[in-house]
């Protein structure tokens, strides 16, 4: 009988220290309804960002997307109303991990890394400085990725091995 009275007595504790996260998991879960009604035309802009603006600069981008919301609100399919590539397809963690690896931190070059990921084609990066190119190597060197340089005398052999 004292073991059940403890048990209820810290049940009784847990219930009611749990009680004041209520209105913080109401909040939390009408930002979640909103998100999942909106996420039909949210993902149809992120699909097309995706297939067909990578190769554009961000101000090109931002205004084709603009249009795109304007033209979901008009044909009626819900979307968030502002649209952002990194909050319907962004993972933080995943993006703290490429400013590690050596990923410059503005939304451009976030946005780019997003599309590298979700795309099966492969992306043309022009680098001036180098900084692709350092974060490609930095990724890839968990998964052992090889380097060839053009001027290497074994080079159409590894890259038949690659291609095999």
């Amino acid at each position: 009988m004292a073991d059940c009275e403890a048990k209820l007595s810290r049940a009784t504790k847990l219930i009611s220290g749990l009680g004041g996260q209520k209105t913080l998991w109401l909040s939390i879960s009408e930002k979640m309804s909103v998100t999942y009604t909106n996420l039909t035309g949210d993902v149809l802009i992120s699909s097309g960002m995706i297939a067909y603006l990578g190769a554009f600069n961000s101000v090109f981008r931002d205004e084709l997307s603009e249009e795109w919301v304007r033209q979901c609100g008009e044909k009626k399919i819900p979307n968030s109303g502002k649209f952002s590539l990194m909050g319907v397809l962004g993972d933080a963690v995943q993006i703290r991990n490429w400013g590690i690896q050596g990923l410059p931190s503005d939304a451009f070059s976030v946005e780019n890394a997003i599309i590298t990921q979700q795309t099966r084609r492969w992306p043309l990066y022009i680098d001036p400085e180098g900084q692709a190119n350092k974060w490609i190597r930095a990724m890839g060197k968990e998964s052992g990725l090889k380097l060839l340089k053009f001027t290497e005398d074994k080079y159409l052999k590894y890259l038949e091995m690659a291609i095999a």
